[in-house]
């Protein structure tokens, strides 16, 4: 039987810090990016002319460029240094931003986003990548749960902050993504030069050639794919697509409505480490999910139909619904519990790519149905905001999805314990 290669590590090092720190300020460039789009969306919508259903296809580029590189992301890291493939995602993203702040249409802004997607697919596989290999065992949980902490920073500067700067430049967003690409560039060449490989790299560098196949015959990895298609892409519908405007058709200014949405990203960031670090402690990740599917059903309700007791309340429903969404980060802890360590890069690719193409979808769906809904109504459908009601169909979805999540978790999460 072929000797898989085993993590021994068992304490931190100030090198697995640096790496994971660098790993974690791309993950938050990259997040801002891919979520600006809910802050942004207005303004590119009247700026290039276009309906919520041509928004919903620009918006979605960027995971359909996340999705198809999945799997060759899993390839590339097993078979690369961590400074290679760094340095080409952060500059491909940088390139997204680019030809995204030249866009005049549809097929230029998605194409920015596509780019944008490509490279942002790495970010994530990154952060994962070094907890599992970098970081003892005990703590794989924790550490997946802590990228959540390195994400939040991003969409939250992507709510409030971004819509104030709008106001300051008068919606500027093509300068804002110019700056993003020059910031994108720098932060590339600084991390080739900085990021070293290790030893602990080499050595997973050198495990045996990877049989795509024999990793996708994996069975339990395609029941947590699944899971991961529904449990996560709600906290997109909300914090980078419709949120900030739904509020605002019930009444809320703009900048507040972009402020409270930023409460989906701190729910994902601040609750996320600590579940995680639970389910380290309690070896029972199965119930961890479930719950937060029911909490992700409840908190989209009541943001959707319940009452409007003020901006407090809604910060409380999007915290919460950020939290259910955010352990989607548990479910790589999952995936490391499970497959066989030869087997992680590709698995965790996998996953990663069901998990965002159920954002691609439920952006998709959303979008034609408001756009839908705007042709029955014969309204203008680049107007600056849809009615409340048409919020509340397309938006419909988050709960839907989420009791998919509790159905497909009973079902196949399990709470089993592998060496790795």
């Amino acid at each position: 039987m072929e000797k898989e290669a085993q993590n021994n590590i068992t304490k931190i090092t100030k090198t697995s810090c640096i790496l994971f720190l660098f790993a974690g300020i791309f993950y938050l460039y990259e997040f801002f990016v891919r979520t600006s789009m809910g802050t942004i969306e207005p303004f590119v919508r009247s700026s290039i002319n276009v309906n919520a259903q041509d928004i919903a296809t620009i918006s979605s580029a960027f995971s359909v460029g996340y999705v198809v590189m999945q799997i060759p992301v899993g390839i590339i890291f097993d078979k690369f240094k961590l400074k290679t493939c760094g340095f080409f995602a952060i500059i491909t993203v940088a390139l997204g931003c680019l030809i995204f702040s030249l866009s005049s249409g549809v097929f230029s802004a998605s194409l920015g986003r596509f780019i944008m997607g490509v490279g942002a697919a790495f970010a994530l596989l990154m952060m994962l990548k070094i907890s599992v290999t970098y970081f003892p065992p005990k703590i794989a949980g924790g550490m997946t749960g802590l990228t959540s902490v390195f994400g939040i920073i991003g969409p939250v500067l992507a709510g409030g902050p971004l819509a104030y700067y709008l106001v300051v430049t008068e919606n500027n967003w093509t300068l804002l993504f110019k700056l993003l690409a020059i910031l994108g560039m720098v932060f590339a060449i600084t991390f080739y030069f900085v990021s070293n490989s290790t030893k602990q790299e080499k050595k997973t560098n050198s495990l045996p050639p990877l049989n795509i196949k024999q990793a996708l015959k994996q069975k339990n990895i395609w029941g947590i794919a699944v899971f991961g298609f529904f449990i996560y892409p709600s906290i997109e519908l909300f914090g980078s697509l419709y949120g900030s405007n739904h509020l605002s058709s019930i009444g809320y200014k703009y900048t507040t409505s972009t402020t409270i949405v930023s409460f989906v990203w701190l729910g994902m960031g601040l609750s996320t480490p600590i579940i995680g670090f639970i389910s380290d402690y309690f070896r029972n990740r199965k119930i961890i999910l479930c719950g937060a599917a029911v909490v992700g059903v409840a908190s989209s309700i009541m943001i959707l139909f319940g009452p409007d007791y003020g901006a407090a309340h809604y910060m409380i429903l999007y915290f919460l619904l950020g939290s259910a969404a955010g352990t989607q980060a548990i479910v790589f802890a999952v995936v490391a519990d499970t497959v066989p360590r030869k087997h992680l890069g590709i698995s965790m690719a996998l996953v990663n790519m069901s998990i965002i193409l159920g954002v691609v979808f439920i952006q998709m769906t959303s979008g034609t149905i408001l756009h839908n809904m705007v042709d029955n109504q014969d309204t203008n459908p680049t107007s600056f905001f849809y009615s409340v009601f048409d919020y509340q169909v397309a938006l419909l979805l988050s709960p839907i999805f989420f009791g998919a999540a509790f159905i497909t978790g009973v079902i196949f999460i399990k709470n089993k314990k592998q060496g790795i």
